[in-house]
């Protein structure tokens, strides 16, 4: 597994925005260099992690991202949730308002579909909105990840603009090779409670 990146190593070009633009660019090439078996394994401790989490085994609804290319793995997560019986929700785009909302789903396979973005997300006439404050966890992805919670995203801010409603405690998953020294903030953007990866569970913000 490669070892996590040096965010002090890019140059700003001048600004914040440039900063997190080589950021995006030099994370998406390490991610692209994992093996089909490193991300299959990252994502088996990461979910096991995950299971064993007392704030996880005692949660009643949750939200979950579907998973695409590189990232660990949700699949299974979400199956195995459906059938513990919680209540699994996962992130719909709505493309009037350019914004992702909970949407309630019962089984993995019937379900979903190719979304905006080519990732599975419930189908249009599934109804089943539900207020972020409703859910216990939200677990989110990203590129990249500071221990002390900050998350750098894909660029659009859709998911920043969704966790700006009031939110159970957010939890990243992530690769070793996606936690780096440094992160620019701005104003809109919205850190993590929890990341973890195959090797730690990192608590970045106590509960209040």
């Amino acid at each position: 597994m490669m070892a996590p990146a040096d965010a002090g190593s890019i140059s700003n070009g001048g600004s914040e925005a440039v900063t997190k633009n080589a950021l995006r660019k030099q994370m998406r090439e390490r991610l692209a260099m994992l093996t089909a078996q490193e991300i299959v394994e990252s994502g088996r401790r990461v979910a096991e992690r995950l299971l064993e989490l007392a704030l996880y085994r005692a949660a009643q609804q949750v939200l979950i991202y579907v998973s695409a290319d590189a990232e660990i793995d949700t699949h299974q997560l979400i199956r195995h949730a459906l059938n513990e019986k919680i209540g699994v929700c996962v992130p719909r785009f709505d493309e009037t308002k350019e914004c992702y909302h909970p949407c309630a789903i019962h089984d993995f396979s019937r379900d979903l579909r190719r979304g905006a973005f080519g990732i599975l997300e419930p189908h249009p006439e599934l109804d089943g909105f539900v207020s972020l404050s409703d859910l216990d966890i939200v677990i989110v992805p990203g590129l990249a990840f500071t221990r002390q919670g900050m998350r750098l995203g894909r660029g659009k801010g859709y998911l920043d603009r969704m966790l700006q409603q009031d939110h159970g405690r957010v939890i990243a998953l992530a690769h070793e090779c996606q936690m780096i020294s440094s992160i620019p903030s701005e104003p809109h953007d919205q850190a993590v409670d929890i990341v973890i990866t195959p090797n730690e569970t990192i608590i970045c913000q106590e509960p209040c």
